[in-house]
């Protein structure tokens, strides 16, 4: 498994955080490079959907591996230009809690690839994760976010919605704790260890 990158994580209000950033209310953060497999476009496509029963930024920060014309042209033909907040640029170390710290949930609508570092960065905050189901192994549905078929626009909508919905009736952070703890250096290294004397016997 991906174990936790606790070196980013520094204590920041939301509040300070959104300041900072020159935003306000609700959050969504896409954060990470930039590459088609990433599925921005898909999450583009759910903002107006999802803005028709709840007000929501979209804060999608990190570096363009494409062209970029294609999304900024998109956000315009959905009329989503005053929602979306674009950082295109690599994010320092040091500025990474900034963003996540903004943020109420991290939406990764990845197309493949069954393991992220974005999320396991999402839970050293305690933030909760929207993601495709290919990394099904590192969010547990209903408990540490929840989980949507890649390329569908409109459940990834109905996820973020049910979020804004049922978040202050869902044990979030007691979930993403123990994954916490489940998933940290130690245990990695445990496993590792028992791996190697499992095959060495």
């Amino acid at each position: 498994f991906h174990p936790m990158y606790e070196m980013f994580y520094r204590s920041i209000s939301q509040e300070e955080a959104r300041r900072s950033l020159g935003i306000s209310g609700n959050t969504l953060l896409f954060f990470g490079g930039i590459r088609a497999y990433k599925g921005l476009h898909y999450l583009l496509r759910a903002i107006p959907r999802v803005l028709r029963e709840v007000p929501v930024t979209l804060l999608v920060t990190g570096e363009f591996f494409e062209n970029k014309q294609p999304y900024l042209d998109e956000i315009r033909k959905l009329r989503i230009e005053e929602r979306v907040t674009i950082v295109d640029r690599y994010v320092a170390n040091e500025e990474v809690a900034l963003f996540f710290s903004a943020a109420d949930v991290l939406i990764t609508p990845y197309v493949f690839g069954p393991q992220s570092g974005v999320v396991v960065i999402a839970y050293s905050f305690g933030k909760p994760v929207i993601a495709t189901k290919n990394l099904g192994e590192v969010v547990e549905e209903g408990k540490t976010g929840y989980l949507v078929p890649a390329r569908d626009s409109e459940k990834l909508a109905e996820a973020i919605i049910r979020f804004y919905r049922e978040r202050d009736q869902t044990d979030f952070s007691g979930h993403i704790e123990q994954f916490r703890r489940t998933h940290s250096w130690q245990a990695f290294c445990d496993r590792i260890i028992q791996e190697v004397i499992r095959v060495r016997a």
